[in-house]
């Protein structure tokens, strides 16, 4: 598992040194992802919140199994964050899958924007 996290680690900082964003790891059928400019915007307001984690002690990451469920939270989270789902369907949907990381889940919803 910590050889997964490493290289996961690793990949996202390749993805960040290639120009390449998360954002290419959702699901293109996802309703809004082919619209750049909420793509854009939508890579800009998760990169923030990626380095407001990365500062943050208390924030308990997702040890995600595998680059399917890697897949799976972004597309979950675009999908929130473009308000093609609710708040309480993410947190649902998050704890089903990760039930020992809701304050995870309740950490994005905070840093939704406010629109």
């Amino acid at each position: 598992m910590k050889k997964f996290i490493a290289t996961l680690l690793l990949g996202s900082v390749l993805l960040f040194m290639s120009g390449c964003s998360y954002s290419m790891l959702v699901d293109s059928s996802t309703p809004g992802i082919q619209d750049e400019k909420r793509y854009d915007a939508f890579d800009t307001w998760f990169t923030a919140v990626k380095h407001k984690i990365e500062k943050d002690d208390n924030y308990k990451k997702i040890d995600f199994d595998n680059d399917h469920d890697i897949e799976w939270f972004m597309t979950l989270l675009f999908k929130v964050w473009n308000k093609n789902i609710t708040h309480e369907e993410f947190l649902k949907e998050g704890i089903a899958a990760y039930p020992n990381n809701r304050s995870a889940f309740e950490y994005f919803l905070n840093e939704l924007p406010k629109n």
